[in-house]
């Protein structure tokens, strides 16, 4: 009889704390290209987020929706201005392989593994463009994510 009464409680318990464990995502800013072109010009994105203080680190990820036919690797520089007036700067790439994408057409860039944002406030992402000719079709739409890592 005590087991019937126990294991719903352990499964409740269990899916709490996985629940709890999970990324979370706190900023999820999208910008699409003009034309699905990211020429020149437009070479620099910024996106400008509030984000609230926190202790727990963060991933900070790209992801460029595109519709790119060949393998390519693209080189970016990402700066964050913090609300302090601080910046960073990390050079990362997407790497397109067509044949070792689970999504052909959306490539990830993991500017950092583990960045915290301690202050709260107004934070300025910029990625530069490296892409060496002047137009740079087939690019649909770049999103900054900021996903909140599980508390171990």
């Amino acid at each position: 009889m005590k087991m019937k009464r126990v294991t719903p409680l352990i499964f409740i318990l269990l899916l709490t704390l996985t629940g709890c464990n999970n990324e979370k995502t706190i900023v999820e800013e999208r910008h699409v290209f003009p034309e699905n072109n990211w020429n020149h010009e437009n070479r620099l994105v910024t996106y400008n987020v509030k984000i609230d203080g926190m202790p727990n680190p963060c991933k900070v990820i790209l992801e460029l929706d595109h519709a790119h036919k060949t393998d390519l690797v693209i080189p970016i520089t990402v700066s964050i201005k913090s609300p302090d007036g601080g910046t960073t700067s990390r050079r990362v790439s997407f790497v397109i392989d067509k044949n070792h994408q689970a999504d052909p057409n959306c490539a990830v860039a993991e500017v950092y593994p583990q960045k915290y944002f301690n202050v709260a406030g107004d934070y300025e992402f910029t990625i530069l463009r490296k892409w060496d000719k002047y137009d740079f079709p087939a690019n649909k739409a770049l999103t900054l994510k900021v996903l909140k890592m599980p508390v171990e």
